[in-house]
């Protein structure tokens, strides 16, 4: 069931897939990827990329009222500012059902 939300998020996002690999290795290399020592596992960092995505998207949307391009680069810098530094953990929590 898990495989198949993740490959259907897959399908309709087509960034969820690099960003993925990009951000599975960041967190390996620095010992961050193991839940049961307080990293972030696999399913919990591709939700969290499926939040993102979704809310980017929702905020451009309503700023220029279309779609916009995707830089692979700046996804995976605006995903570092927002869970780095401006996302509330204390207060704040995220949700991928419609459309987050």
């Amino acid at each position: 069931k898990a495989a198949e939300l993740v490959r259907r998020f897959g399908d309709a996002m087509p960034p969820l897939r690099p960003l993925t690999f990009v951000l599975k290795y960041f967190m390996a290399a620095r010992g961050l990827n193991e839940p049961y020592t307080g990293g972030v596992g696999s399913f919990l960092l591709q939700m969290m990329i499926v939040s993102f995505l979704q809310h980017r998207e929702r905020e451009e949307f309503h700023a220029s009222g279309s779609d916009s391009i995707l830089n692979l680069g700046a996804l995976l810098l605006e995903f570092f500012e927002l869970y780095g530094i401006d996302f509330n953990y204390v207060t704040t929590g995220i949700s991928i059902r419609n459309d987050g």
